[in-house]
């Protein structure tokens, strides 16, 4: 998944995000208030779906990647490795529930195999993935007129606290799907 990487501008060059029919994310080092200071780890792919399906489990996640994954994760995240959600990609059926990691079978799949995924848990730190964190996805406008207005400055007004000065990435997601922005073929600014 590509970011859009903002730390090489002044705060002065740096345009407003005008994302159509997307949500808004912002990829940032620390936030301001601990209560908010949760963040998702790296990405995991230990199975591939060649078998009865893919079977990215925590328990094998922990055994495999020692020190990487909290024990008691709060949220789970599943994607394809090509950055698209579970939805987005067709699947059905699948498990994914942060005790116990994500289940795709290729027998409740339609075309009788699933795609293959990779997982990220939601964690305290220590063991946020390279060292950042994501803040919570926001949502400030909707599309209409001249497009989804998700500036920063406003969603920093509408969220104090929340969002650092310098953000270091932003990711845009669909609101329907959370389809990366990147795949959706519209254009969106920075």
């Amino acid at each position: 998944m590509k970011h859009h990487n903002v730390t090489n501008q002044h705060p002065s060059e740096r345009r407003p995000y005008v994302i159509p029919h997307l949500l808004f994310t912002v990829y940032i080092r620390k936030v301001v208030k601990k209560s908010y200071y949760k963040c998702w780890t790296d990405w995991f792919d230990r199975d591939d779906p060649s078998g009865t399906g893919d079977w990215e489990i925590l328990y094998n996640l922990h055994k495999e990647n020692p020190g990487k994954i909290c024990p008691k994760p709060m949220d789970i995240e599943a994607r394809t490795l090509s950055g698209l959600t579970v939805a987005a990609a067709g699947d059905v059926n699948t498990q994914l529930d942060p005790t116990v990691g994500f289940i795709c079978k290729n027998q409740d799949q339609p075309k009788k195999m699933c795609n293959d995924y990779r997982v990220r848990f939601s964690c305290h730190p220590p063991f946020c993935g390279g060292g950042v964190c994501w803040t919570k996805w926001y949502d400030r406008d909707n599309p209409s007129g001249t497009g989804d207005w998700e500036t920063l400055r406003d969603l920093k007004d509408m969220n104090p606290g929340q969002i650092c000065d310098y953000p270091l990435y932003i990711e845009a997601v669909t609101t329907d799907t959370l389809t990366p922005a990147i795949s959706t073929g519209e254009n969106f600014y920075a």
